[in-house]
């Protein structure tokens, strides 16, 4: 679910920024992708533990600041990013 957040908040952000663009299709995952690496990078090691039975706390925090970073900038930044 934290991946889903923060995967939505990053990519609500960027498509509004690449919306007026001519080549949006090929812009959004260009931009995208390097911003969303770290999400990607603390989810697989996450879910590897959950299905293990591990302990998984150090990647829901990395996973909680990301989407509360990522929530509050596409927040404060997604009117400025229409115009």
């Amino acid at each position: 679910m934290l991946g889903t957040v923060g995967f939505l908040a990053v990519g609500t952000l960027l498509s509004a920024l690449t919306l007026n663009t001519q080549a949006r299709e090929l812009l959004l995952p260009v931009i995208m992708f390097p911003v969303i690496f770290p999400l990607i990078m603390a989810l697989v090691p996450a879910t590897e533990k959950v299905l293990a039975g591990d302990y998984v706390i150090p990647e829901l925090r990395i996973l909680c600041v990301f989407d509360i970073v990522f929530f509050v900038a596409a927040t404060v930044v997604f009117e400025y990013a229409i115009e």
